[in-house]
């Protein structure tokens, strides 16, 4: 369509544009400036027929033929325009409602135009209509010599007539006794016009072309070749390269229509390619066409070469490995590229046969494809497997492509969440529930499948790596050292990844029930005492138990190894069941001398050890018994041997020891006795006044033991 909405000049042959020119042909030019305003007088009312149509303009004379006949004449006096346009098509397209027919909306085939710079003739014009009649199969609608006869109805035989005769005799024959046609009704008809082939097409069965120009054939498909001529003819051959001529078989009874149909074999490839030499029944040769002369342009390209696929690539976007891992969300996309144009192969990938498959080449030729899948959390998990079934344009096959014949690298799917199967506790302490300063406190954990990252997350968000053990990424540890001021259970946070790059929930407690309590406060020792069984508390002689006692400030380990007191043996240490209250008991040794010291080292039960306590005061062992040395006995009497009623006796003596005061017997009397050692009680002195009545030698016993009750016999 053409419109200018200004400066609108043409000038054309125009169909059906006004009301009284309805299904007519007018000559027309911009405000007929140039043209007559003359309509045809045949109206169109055959759909679907084609018709000659003739304009012919020579100065003021304006003719329309139509088939052959004058249907319009004008003279009108033309001027000159510049920038004229000849229209071909539709001069209009308004879409609207004008009378006859919305202008624009109309459809009609142009088959051939024609532009001559001169008038014709009337045998110019009647061989012009002549050869198109012949050209588009017209010959039943136009009348080429415009005598009231179609083309088809001619006589096509020698026209003949018997001017006149006569014999020897000088007779002459009767002209209306001859007779108009041969008695065996035989007849020539003159030929001198060279064939041509009005309609030249090629096809092929294959069913992914058909209906294009350009069509493709592939092994098994059948070619065509349909061949229409301007008249009838004896014969019509495709000429081999060897010169060779196979003919095109006739259609129908016209000799004008004629085809020739083969099948594609495995080994034709290319553009096909033919040359037809043909003659009509006078034997005229027609000018040879080949492929390049199909009237419609048609061709065929025989492809039966498969394709193959090349680059093929498989690859995810997952952040850990492309290469090899997709978790949910992440895409997976197969690409690849063919040695020909594909119709859009069908691809499954990842189980999934509902992808959206890409044209990605440049050029959008089909020789570059992708198809993406994304990762679902109900995927399987398991490594990913593709097919790739193809076809070209020809509908030639190409060999199945999957994971196992294409060697790219292997992705797996892993939709599912890592989990710690195993988490475990424990300190170097003896009892590995526990630890000190100094006690290192190791996590050991087990992962159902390989991480890439585990890590302890501090309660200050700040992280620490554990540390792989073995190669297959599923046993790990952590260790470290617990500082002084540190109390209470080890808490953790841990956090994970799998290789795929999967985040596992968060583990804060272990699998296992273990823990670690962490204790670095000193205990105290508290309330120690030491006691006796002696009669005096603060003594001890052989045989005599003597017991320390204390308290803790926590449970302690049990003290035994490490509570000693001097001069006992057997010491049997006991504590509650709270751990917090202890007893040492022991015997004081035969041979115990000086005082029971003792010293007191505790651990609590991580092995914090308390501030040693050893004794202040404590018991006096005393396991020798003591002796009286320097016993004298006196008399105040003159007679030192002799003593009288009235008389002092004094006894005095030195002990071995400190002894508790003794008890002296003289005479029969027990007597008071004074410590002349200044209450070092070593040395005594007892006096006893004589009675009347006594006589004899005087009786003298002491009786005597040291603090500790040690006693030797007594002195007589």
């Amino acid at each position: 369509t053409i419109q200018q909405q200004s400066n609108d000049n043409f000038d054309a042959i125009v169909y059906h544009e006004r009301s009284d020119a309805h299904r007519k042909f007018m000559n027309g030019s911009s405000g007929f400036s140039r043209s007559s305003n003359m309509v045809s007088s045949v109206e169109e009312t055959d759909d679907q027929q084609f018709v000659i149509i003739i304009n012919q303009i020579k100065n003021q004379d304006f003719k329309i033929y139509r088939n052959g006949a004058l249907v319009a004449t004008h003279n009108h006096t033309s001027s000159q325009k510049p920038n004229t346009r000849f229209i071909i098509g539709n001069r209009h397209f308004t879409g609207s409602s004008t009378s006859p027919v919305s202008n624009g909306f109309w459809f009609g085939d142009i088959q051939e135009v024609l532009i001559l710079d001169k008038e014709l003739n009337s045998t110019e014009r009647e061989a012009l209509n002549f050869i198109l009649s012949r050209k588009w199969g017209l010959e039943t609608t136009v009348d080429s010599d415009g005598n009231g006869t179609m083309d088809s109805d001619e006589a096509s035989g020698v026209q003949w007539a018997l001017q006149s005769m006569m014999d020897v005799a000088g007779n002459t024959l009767d002209l209306a006794s001859v007779p108009t046609e041969t008695s065996d009704n035989s007849k020539v008809e003159i030929d001198t016009t060279e064939p041509g082939l009005t309609k030249v097409e090629v096809s092929s069965s294959n069913t992914n072309t058909q209906g294009q120009l350009e069509q493709l054939a592939m092994e098994g498909d059948t070619i065509t070749l349909t061949v229409e001529s301007s008249e009838a003819l004896k014969s019509l051959s495709v000429v081999g390269g060897d010169g060779s001529l196979t003919p095109l078989t006739a259609v129908g009874d016209t000799g004008r229509e004629w085809a020739l149909s083969d099948t594609v074999d495995s080994d034709d490839s290319g553009e096909l390619s033919f040359t037809l030499t043909y003659e009509d029944l006078a034997g005229n040769a027609g000018a040879s066409v080949s492929d390049a002369d199909t009237t419609n342009n048609s061709k065929v390209i025989i492809d039966t070469t498969a394709p193959t696929l090349s680059g093929i690539i498989l690859v995810s976007n997952n952040a850990n490995d492309p290469d090899a891992f997709a978790k949910p969300g992440d895409n997976i996309t197969l690409s690849f590229n063919s040695s020909e144009t594909l119709q859009t192969p069908v691809i499954i990938l990842a189980d999934n046969a509902s992808l959206n498959v890409v044209d990605t080449s440049g050029n959008q030729d089909g020789t570059s494809w992708s198809a993406v899948h994304t990762v679902s959390s109900t995927d399987t998990d398991d490594n990913v497997t593709f097919s790739i079934s193809y076809v070209d344009i020809a509908g030639n096959a190409g060999a199945n492509r999957t994971q196992d014949n294409s060697s790219t690298n292997i992705i797996r799917i892993d939709t599912g969440l890592p989990e710690l199967e195993f988490v475990n506790i424990a300190s170097n302490n003896p009892d590995n529930s526990t630890a000190m300063p100094g006690d290192q406190v190791t996590l050991t954990v087990h992962s159902n499948e390989a991480l890439q990252t585990l890590i302890l997350v501090n309660t200050n968000d700040t992280v620490e790596s554990f540390t792989q053990v073995g190669t297959d990424g599923k046993h790990w540890v952590y260790s470290r050292e617990v500082l002084p001021g540190e109390t209470g259970a080890v808490d953790f946070r841990l956090s994970f990844m799998d290789l795929v790059g999967n985040t596992g929930i968060e583990v804060t407690q272990t699998t296992d029930q273990s823990s670690v309590e962490m204790d670095t406060t000193l205990p105290e020792i508290l309330n120690d005492n030491i006691t006796s069984t002696n009669e005096d508390s603060n003594w001890g002689r052989f045989g005599d138990n003597i017991t320390l006692s204390f308290s803790t400030s926590e449970a302690i380990q049990d003290p035994s190894d490490n509570i000693t007191i001097e001069g006992l043996t057997g010491i049997v240490v006991v504590g509650n069941d709270n751990k917090t209250e202890w007893t040492g008991t022991g015997q004081v040794a035969s041979n115990a001398t000086g005082m029971a010291n003792y010293s007191i080292s505790v651990q609590d039960l991580t092995g914090n050890v308390a501030n040693t306590v050893t004794s202040s005061t404590s018991i006096n062992l005393d396991t020798e018994k003591p002796s009286l040395q320097n016993m004298v006995l006196s008399t105040s009497n003159a007679n030192s041997s002799y003593a009288k009623a009235g008389d002092n006796l004094t006894l005095r003596f030195n002990s071995s020891e400190l002894i508790e005061t003794p008890m002296v017997t003289m005479a029969g009397a027990n007597l008071s006795i004074q410590d002349t050692s200044s209450g070092a009680g070593t040395s005594w002195q007892a006096t006893y006044t004589v009675q009347d009545g006594d006589n004899g030698t005087v009786s003298v016993s002491i009786q005597y033991q040291d603090p500790a009750g040690n006693t030797d016999d007594n002195v007589t």
